[in-house]
């Protein structure tokens, strides 16, 4: 879907990924309630929802999260939360993203582990042998909005939620992101170049663009991330058919992190196929047609979006804010990347921005409090406060974005490309990877690159099963 706006609409905060989680040994402390219990009968409260009443909760538990939008619009709910629930007290830490996996890793070997530990979809696998399944939880009646909990979500998102597997592993109420590429309206019409719907029709665009003298796409890859969401990407439109065929160990139109590990390792999927090769020389053509001749960072391209000297941006929905605050001079619009091997099927990367997930090791009177907040965040009115605060998507059912421009890339997230939890390189990999790309992307040899995506992707695959000590004699 393609959408056009005018710079000046009301923008919303920068978004960002958040992790959740909540320190049993730092202050994690309850009362009487079960696991299961639901709160009860209504009150009118300043929330706008209503508060149910069983056995009061009691108790404290600790969140901790990476990103201060989020605990700003978390805060706020608590607030709201502790109106209906007096006697819970939930407090927010902030932690640095760079080590917490192995932090919290490091705290669940030991005993002192978060009673809600955040995780992505691309992570869950990561930490599964620790979370309780959620499932059951989400069978239940959400007493907030009166149906299963379940309903509250967008199938779509929820089924994220399972990582490829039978069980729901995380409550994604923090949101969701989507990707798509930003385009300059007016350098498209003066360049007589109608917005792409194919990848025939985006390269030919770039072409006619860089032709004339103009950046056609803004870019540098000089992110670690940028080079592993490129490939992932890239896979979607070239490889499904491949990556499909792995989903064997939980059958569910979803590829878990362990199958493709799994096929990795058991080459069911070759790294090196004329296929692989196609889809990174089809990567250069790409380069070749629209990117600058420049990978420096010394090289401002989101500066020169924002500026209006280039048509095309890669980005998503994390953008707008910044993009309505500073874009003045142009319209401005988005439109899903287009597959190179589906044109029905565009290149959507929407994916939950984060989500918690629930330690199978805590007491049951902070399980309860736990899952009765997630709850209590499912609700629209407070999911719509809560996402909108942080600049996300929403994954609630029945929430609109005020901002026009968020709200059509809430319209636009399919959760496709998703269905692909591609494996999540390391530091290292992930640097490895990026100067490979970068090399091969400014003149280097196909076959060579090609190689070293595999030696990168098989490493990748020993350090995931060593790290989650996954029996591969099941395999």
């Amino acid at each position: 879907m393609n959408k056009v706006w005018k710079s000046g609409s009301a923008g919303l905060l920068l978004t960002a990924m958040l992790v959740v989680s909540a320190c049993s040994s730092n202050g994690n402390e309850a009362g009487s309630a079960s696991p299961s219990a639901s709160p009860s009968t209504p009150s009118a409260s300043e929330t706008g929802s209503a508060a149910p009443s069983a056995a009061p909760l009691k108790g404290k538990i600790n969140l901790v999260m990476w990103h201060q939008p989020t605990i700003d619009a978390v805060n706020a709910e608590i607030e709201n939360y502790k109106k209906l629930h007096p006697e819970v007290d939930i407090e927010i830490i902030f932690s640095a993203f760079d080590q917490y996996y192995t932090t919290i890793q490091t705290q669940l070997i030991g005993g002192g582990a978060p009673v809600g530990i955040g995780v992505s979809p691309e992570t869950t696998q990561m930490l599964a042998k620790y979370l309780e399944p959620l499932t059951p939880y989400f069978e239940e009646e959400n007493p907030y909005t009166k149906q299963p909990w379940k309903q509250d979500y967008v199938p779509n998102a929820f089924e994220i939620g399972k990582s490829g597997t039978n069980d729901v592993w995380m409550v994604g109420v923090a949101g969701a992101v989507n990707t798509g590429v930003w385009y300059n309206k007016k350098m498209l019409d003066e360049a007589g170049v109608a917005v792409p719907t194919t990848w025939e029709e985006l390269m030919a665009a770039q072409k006619t663009i860089k032709d004339s003298g103009q950046i056609a796409w803004s870019e540098q890859l000089v992110a670690n991330f940028k080079g592993d969401w490129y490939n992932w990407q890239l896979n979607y439109g070239f490889n499904l058919d491949d990556w499909m065929k792995l989903d064997t160990l939980v059958p569910d139109g979803r590829v878990s992190q362990m199958e493709v590990v799994r096929g990795i390792k058991k080459g069911e999927i070759d790294l090196k196929s004329e296929k692989v090769k196609a889809m990174f020389a089809e990567w250069k053509k790409w380069v070749e047609a629209g990117w600058p001749e420049n990978f420096s960072s010394d090289w401002g391209w989101y500066d020169a979006f924002v500026s209006g000297k280039a048509a095309f941006f890669l980005g998503g929905s994390w953008d707008t804010p910044g993009f309505v605050q500073n874009i003045k001079d142009f319209e401005f619009g988005h439109f899903s990347l287009p597959n190179p091997g589906n044109p029905s099927d565009p290149i959507d990367m929407a994916n939950l921005g984060g989500a918690w997930g629930l330690n199978k090791a805590a007491t049951p009177e902070q399980k309860a409090i736990f899952i009765d907040f997630m709850r209590f965040l499912s609700q629209p009115d407070v999911h719509k406060r809560a996402v909108e605060a942080q600049g996300m998507l929403p994954v609630v059912q029945g929430v609109e974005l005020s901002d026009p421009v968020m709200n059509a890339w809430a319209q636009d997230a399919k959760f496709n490309v998703s269905k692909i939890q591609a494996i999540s390189l390391d530091n290292e990999l992930a640097s490895k990877f990026l100067s490979y790309s970068q090399a091969f992307l400014t003149g280097g040899d196909l076959d060579g690159f090609v190689d070293k995506y595999a030696s990168i992707y098989q490493e990748a695959a020993e350090r995931l099963i060593t790290q989650n000590k996954w029996d591969t004699t099941q395999w």
